[in-house]
């Protein structure tokens, strides 16, 4: 009897073991793809928000902001400029 529980044991641990192996083979980068038949990269982008509040050792509060950069490659971004308007 204590054979089997033993065994029962290994067989549980081997499967946690192998869940956790598949969760960080899935925590890998992004992977961009662009769209479209002769679209290349590099990819600009652009984009706005409202209100933003960061918290840390202090607090950053500010009215809005803007993002621009481009994707440069498949793994890989660049020239990301962000901007943060009427901070507190």
């Amino acid at each position: 009897m204590q054979s089997i529980s033993k065994r029962l044991v290994i067989a549980l641990v081997a499967v946690c073991m192998l869940g956790v192996l598949a969760s960080s083979a899935s925590a890998a980068f992004p992977e961009f793809k662009v769209k479209g038949g002769d679209k290349k990269f590099p990819v600009t982008f652009t984009g706005s928000s409202g209100a933003v509040l960061f918290t840390g050792p202090g607090i950053f509060n500010c009215a809005a902001s803007s993002i621009s950069g481009e994707i440069v490659g498949a793994k890989e971004i660049g020239k990301v400029k962000m901007t943060f308007t009427s901070a507190a």
